[in-house]
């Protein structure tokens, strides 16, 4: 589907740049699922529902449920994509809330480790050092994390990134 790959392109895009359309593109993936059936792109669109359960309901605990579901689910179905998208999503969004910081780290580690073997460049150079900051002895960690976040987005000249 044509409009699933526009998604996928354009969700992270949203997120930054217009709330609306970030919540329209997330319940179109829904649409679009329903309508005409399961692939990895619609799948990491519905990926970023757990940003709106935090955002319009403060629902953390069902935005954790939702994340950890989506996943298993993307697993199921054997989407390699879908699911390092959705564990990122979660990394940033939602297991924080739950789960142990230091559980988080690892999957967000894995999702980013995943997302490079892929080549997805635009959304791997996500880092955990703002995680870390939480749950490492000392700021070493932290430091390192992001000194290997900034270097691999000025490799993939991810601007973005390295305003943040």
């Amino acid at each position: 589907l044509a409009w699933a790959q526009l998604i996928y392109q354009t969700l992270n895009a949203s997120y930054f740049c217009d709330p609306t359309i970030f919540s329209w593109l997330i319940l179109e993936s829904h649409r679009l699922w329903v309508e005409y059936g399961p692939c990895w792109q619609l799948m990491s669109g519905m990926g970023g529902a757990p940003f709106l359960m935090v955002v319009l309901r403060q629902d953390y605990r069902m935005a954790y449920i939702v994340s950890r579901h989506m996943i298993a689910l993307n697993e199921g179905l054997g989407y390699i994509n879908g699911k390092s998208f959705l564990r990122t999503n979660y990394g940033i969004g939602a297991g924080h809330w739950v789960e142990p910081l230091e559980n988080v780290v690892k999957e967000f580690r894995k999702a980013r480790f995943e997302l490079m073997q892929a080549g997805d460049f635009a959304f791997y150079t996500y880092i955990a050092a703002d995680l870390l900051l939480d749950c490492s002895s000392t700021l070493d960690a932290a430091a390192a994390e992001t000194d290997a976040g900034l270097a691999l987005a000025s490799r993939v000249r991810n601007l973005d990134y390295t305003l943040r």
